[in-house]
């Protein structure tokens, strides 16, 4: 039972991985159109696969909770998507 369960985790991850690939791969859309605040333009720059919650959070100087909120809202738009490496989440812009 626990050998499925691992395995059917691993399968999970590799279909993430094979999604992933195939959003990176396409040309990305175009953002315009799509209305972005001051903060939301500066997280969404920060989207780059280098920087985690906290990362983001600390070079913006403003709360987590203010940036999960934020980066929710962008992935909500379609602008980004959440990756993990290394054990964190790293967030990729999806668009332009």
């Amino acid at each position: 039972m626990e050998l499925e369960r691992e395995f059917l985790r691993k399968m999970d991850k590799i279909i993430d991985r094979l999604d992933l690939l195939l959003r990176i791969s396409l040309p990305p859309p175009r953002v315009e159109g799509v209305k972005l605040g001051k903060l939301e333009q500066a997280v969404f720059q920060l989207c780059d696969l280098r920087h985690t919650r906290k990362d983001i959070a600390n070079k913006l100087k403003k709360s987590s909770n203010l940036i999960d909120v934020t980066l929710n809202g962008l992935k909500k738009k379609g602008l980004i998507t959440a990756v993990e490496i290394e054990g964190s989440a790293r967030y990729m812009r999806l668009r332009q």
